[in-house]
């Protein structure tokens, strides 16, 4: 989350704020720190573990459970999927069950903000892609990509290959478009807000330069490539050349009165 973005969030300290996947921590705890109420859901025992490991993560109420349930009761004012996470559910039935079930638990006028990227066709040819992520002279590290139109789903697989053998990381997305996460939120009785490029705000524009977003640790420098491990405070977008560009944007959902 960008800094300026860090603020918005923040800027209502008598909300509460359900983020979904909080993983450990690393929106979740500086908005603790700034004296607002954060409860959490997580999936993965191993990320939970992670979270309890650091300063002040153990006093972060957290649901062990699927993001796309939201087994919680609420109401909170605010919920949150940043990271492009809402497209790891696997397909558009849970993805809109996020949505419902996320509208289930907002309190009126309560706000659902989703960070995301445009997913850039032009990456494929033919429906796949290989490209050399890192090479030198004791190892190699490649990404091999499949997509699938029509379930708007990306399988990556991403190798390293040296001394030691194979190493696979695989990774599958089902990316959506803007206009679709409109009708998910109508579905769930909620109403685009606000739809921004970048977490200060910026306007969409149809025609400018896909960025892609990186991390930093504080003020100064240009961002870190998402792969590197942060201990995330701010962001800042950064094209990472040679590498298929995707576009994120921040959207902000309101329940209806």
């Amino acid at each position: 989350m960008a800094r300026p973005g860090g603020r918005w969030l923040s800027g209502r300290h008598e909300w509460t704020e359900r983020p979904l996947a909080i993983s450990t921590g690393r929106v979740a705890l500086p908005l603790a720190r700034r004296g607002i109420t954060v409860e959490g859901i997580e999936g993965s025992p191993l990320m939970l573990e992670q979270l309890r490991a650091r300063a002040g993560g153990a006093d972060i109420p957290v649901v062990l459970g699927d993001m796309a349930d939201v087994a919680v009761d609420g109401p909170y004012d605010l919920a949150y999927l940043v990271f492009n996470t809402f497209f790891n559910l696997p397909d558009q039935d849970r993805q809109v069950d996020c949505f419902v079930n996320v509208g289930r638990v907002l309190a009126p006028g309560g706000r659902f903000v989703v960070e995301a990227f445009i997913q850039d066709l032009t990456e494929f040819d033919r429906n796949q892609r290989v490209t050399t992520r890192a090479i030198d002279e004791d190892s190699v590290s490649m990404e091999f990509l499949q997509h699938d139109p029509v379930a708007q789903a990306v399988t990556y697989q991403r190798v390293t290959f040296d001394a030691a053998g194979t190493t696979l990381r695989p990774l599958g997305l089902r990316y959506c478009w803007p206009s679709e996460l409109d009708l998910m939120a109508r579905l769930a009785g909620m109403r685009l807000r606000e739809r921004w490029d970048f977490w200060d705000r910026t306007p969409v524009h149809r025609r400018q330069p896909s960025p892609r977003l990186g991390l930093r640790a504080g003020p100064g420098g240009y961002g870190r490539r998402m792969t590197e491990p942060t201990h995330l405070v701010t962001a800042t977008m950064r094209q990472e050349p040679g590498e298929g560009l995707r576009h994120p944007q921040a959207y902000l959902f309101a329940r209806k009165p």
